[in-house]
C-alpha cells in the first residue's frame, strides 16, 4: 500500500483477517495478522476505495469506491 492513505479497515468475524482499503490506488489488501502474510491483494476500483465491510458471517467482503461501483 506504500504511501497511500487508508480509508477503511475491518476485521472478519473471527478476528483473524484485517481488510484495508487504500484511498488513492483503489486497492484492497487482506492481511492475516497471526502469520503476518497477505491473504489477498486486489485492484478493484479505478479511483479511491472509500468503504469496505465483511458480511456478518465473515464469508464475504464488499467494497465501495469513488468510481460508483460496489464489488
Amino acid at each position: 500500500m506504500g504511501d497511500q492513505e487508508l480509508t477503511s479497515v475491518a476485521f472478519n468475524s473471527t478476528g483473524d483477517w484485517l481488510a484495508m482499503a487504500c484511498s488513492g490506488s483503489g486497492q484492497l489488501v487482506v492481511w492475516e495478522w497471526q502469520s503476518e502474510t497477505y491473504v489477498m491483494k486486489q485492484q478493484g476500483h479505478f479511483n479511491a476505495m472509500s468503504v469496505l465491510a465483511y458480511s456478518p458471517d465473515g464469508q464475504y467482503l464488499v467494497t465501495g469506491g469513488d468510481d460508483y461501483k460496489v464489488i
